[in-house]
This record gives structure tokens, sequence and C-alpha cells, in this order.
């Protein structure tokens, strides 16, 4: 079915997405960071990592114009598509919602159904005859990702009490680090985050070039595993750079919840003027930056290093240390 898919879907096709968008009067937002991947070959590749995680439940952060949520729908024993933008929430429903499993009526993509049913030819029916011989159980969610409790909201029917979900998303930028954020609130949800951004920002995640509190946050709460990069042409619109597949395992907690929270504290603080010295960040509170100087003495760091020249490891033993001589 993969490869049926791949040469038929109507939206790999960048004339067919412009023209309907043209059409519909629905354009690209810049500050939603709207980028669609189009090209088949890195979609065939997502394919084949994420083969290996069929029959599993998936979520998808933002659907789009379903070029991803296609393969995941066929990978996905209940898959459900969390899709914030109005129109694209109308949009996936006309293309993955059966007749069996409609809970509404959908609304019409504007007036354009006929403009859409064109392109799709037979392609629409013969995928959607495929959902219902599978017993396909997909749902479309138009709510914004990062208000979404997952613990409370009961996203699939049968979910099982310890059966873990694979969470996918094409991540815009500009709302990377709060997703992330939000993720890590549920570890014990998620079994693998696979997610894409651009590779810029990925190489903040993993510290390459430059560290940040989100490096810190990050490196604290998943292993971080890249898989490949994608070209900027290989998405519609073309975005000014390239971007990054990677993927994100929950690690087990260090510290409980009431430490976690001083900790995070402690490196954002730490990270509050990147340009200063470590210890001048503390400057406010002069037992604290006392505290910090002997330690920094004591464990032979240079009294002059900034919060980026440490890792995550160095971050979690002077916090111990700060709290052990505080107390």
């Amino acid at each position: 079915m993969v490869d049926y898919i791949i040469s038929n879907f109507p939206f790999y096709k960048v004339v067919v997405l412009k023209d309907l968008l043209i059409k519909d009067n629905v354009w690209f937002s810049k500050q939603k960071s709207q980028n669609f991947l189009v090209d088949k070959n890195y979609i065939k590749k997502i394919y084949d990592i994420l083969s290996q995680y069929k029959d599993n439940n998936f979520i998808e952060i933002g659907g789009g114009s379903g070029n991803l949520s296609i393969i995941l729908s066929i990978l996905a024993k209940e898959f459900a598509i969390i899709e914030l933008d109005r129109y694209f929430s109308r949009l996936l429903s006309k293309i993955f919602i059966t007749e069996e499993y409609k809970d509404n009526k959908v609304d019409s993509i504007n007036n354009n159904d006929n403009f859409l049913d064109n392109f799709y030819n037979n392609f629409l029916d013969e995928f959607q005859t495929y959902l219902k011989r599978e017993k396909k159980k997909i749902k479309v969610i138009n709510e914004d990702f990062l208000s979404i409790d997952f613990i409370e909201q009961k996203i699939f029917e049968n979910q099982k009490a310890n059966e873990k979900i694979i969470l996918f998303g094409n991540i815009p930028y500009n709302i990377s680090t709060q997703i992330i954020i939000r993720i890590s609130r549920y570890n014990k949800i998620f079994e693998k985050i696979f997610l894409t951004t651009q590779k810029e920002y990925f190489e903040r995640l993993t510290g390459k070039f430059d560290k940040s509190f989100i490096t810190i946050f990050s490196q604290y709460h998943f292993e971080i595993n890249k898989i490949f990069d994608i070209p900027a042409n290989a998405f519609y619109p073309k975005p000014k750079v390239n971007s990054t597949f990677f993927c994100l395992t929950s690690k087990n907690k260090i510290f409980d919840e009431n430490e976690e929270k001083q900790f995070f504290d402690f490196v954002s603080k730490s990270f509050s003027n990147k340009r200063k010295k470590f210890l001048n960040n503390f400057k406010d509170d002069s037992l604290i930056y006392d505290i910090l100087n002997q330690i920094l003495k004591k464990e032979n760091f240079d009294l002059n290093i900034r919060a980026e020249d440490f890792n995550l490891n160095d971050f979690i033993k002077i916090f111990k240390l700060l709290k052990y001589y505080k107390s």
C-alpha cells in the first residue's frame, strides 16, 4: 500500500497542493512555519524508519495536508492527528475519516470539494476502502497540541494502561521548545518521539556548537539521536534552512518533582546572561554566590567559566553540591 500511496497521493505534487490552496484562498503562514514535506524519497525513508513500530498507536503533531499522516495511517493500530489549523483539520477529515468512524458531518473545504475530488480521481475511494478493510481507527483532533492533557484526556478508545504511544511531528521552529517541554511531562506515555525541526535548532538540543537552557533540559529528559538531515528543497514552501529528522527516547528521572523544578530554576538562572561568567549570574544572592565560588574551586573549575561550558553532568554535580552546602 505504501508504494501505491507514494505514487498517487496528490499532495506530493507541488502544483496540486499550490493550486488547491490558491483556489481556497489559503496561504501558508510564516508565523506557523508551515512547510510540508513533498519529496517522496524522504517520505519513504521516514516510513522505513517507523515501520519497526507497526501496529503501535500513533499521534501526529500537525498533519497539514496529510503528506506524512498518510504513511503513519498505514503503520498505526489507532491514529490521532492533532491539527490546530481549522482548514487543514477539515482537509484531513476528508482524507482519513471514513463514514464508519465519523462522529459528525465533516465540514466541506470551502466550496472547493469538487475541485479536490478532481485531483483525487480514484485515489480517495481506494484509500478509504483500504482503511475500512483494515479497520483503521483514525481521528482528527482540531486542538492545540500544547493544550492537551494526555493523562486526563483519553485519545484512543482501546489504549491499555501500560501501552505506550509513538509521537511524531514536523514541528514549527518558533514553538519547538514549548513542544519539547510539553512532551517531557508525559515521559510515561510516549515510547518514542520522532520529530523534524530546523537543523540549527537540533544542533542546539545536542549542544554541538552552542548550549542553552533547552540543551540541558532536553539532555536531562531524553536520549537524542539524529536520524538524517532533510534539505530545504524537499519541502513546500521551501524554507530558508535545512531540517533534521531525529528521535527522542525518555530517560529515567534523576530528581523527584520538587528537586527537578529547583534544578531547572538553577539551570535557567545559569543561562540568564550567557555572556556573563557563570558565577556573575548569581551575584544578586551573596550566599549562593559564595557557595558556588567554593564549589568551583574545590572541583577545579575555572572561576571564569560560562554556563555554556558545562555539560549536563556538571550541572547535576554542582546542583547537588549546592543543595548539600545550603542544608
